[in-house]
């Protein structure tokens, strides 16, 4: 008895083999091209920062994105987008504006920020008056300094709701911890 042995994919043609060839080349440079321009979206770390957002005042953004290649800042303003990563921009009108960052021409990421025409440290806010520490159970007083003041709502944090509407409130804290007055 005689053996015969036949070659796998003979009867394929070449010209098959070049072609995924090419096609598994190709896919490699497409997947490299990506993954290089790749950029964590979840993770995008920029910065909007101003001393006080007010009509006519410098806002600086700046994209410090790991990663990132290309940053395009729509102030949304309808002026227009500006494509450096660290830039300066002045609103002309007091407003609510979303502000878009595009990262590498795929993530994007939105943050509103308010335009105000009044300065917040230009008396548009009472001067309180009241001791940096206290002690819980110690009565502690509070004086609020507003020229043409006309009302008053006090929040000493403990609760999440008002707790005095005068002038001078008198307030007794319950608990330890940080309290942010409003």
């Amino acid at each position: 008895m005689k053996k015969t042995t036949t070659k796998l994919f003979q009867s394929i043609d070449p010209k098959v083999y070049i072609s995924l060839a090419s096609l598994l080349f190709l896919s490699l440079v497409v997947f490299s091209f990506q993954y290089s321009r790749h950029v964590d979206c979840e993770n995008a770390k920029y910065i909007i920062h101003s001393d006080e957002f007010l009509v006519n005042k410098v806002v600086e953004f700046y994209d410090n994105t790991e990663g990132a290649k290309s940053s395009e800042w729509d102030f949304g303003d309808s002026t227009a987008v500006d494509f450096r990563q660290r830039t300066l921009h002045q609103y002309k009108k007091p407003g609510d504006y979303i502000v878009k960052l595009k990262i590498n021409g795929n993530c994007v990421h939105e943050k509103s920020i308010t335009i105000s025409s009044i300065s917040q440290q230009t008396g548009y806010l009472p001067s309180i008056i009241s001791p940096d520490v206290v002690t819980v159970g110690e009565i502690i007083n509070f004086n609020a300094q507003k020229e043409g003041g006309e009302s008053r709502e006090w929040s000493f944090g403990e609760n999440g709701g008002t707790d005095a509407l005068d002038q001078n409130p008198s307030y007794r804290f319950k608990s330890v911890g940080e309290k942010r007055l409003h």
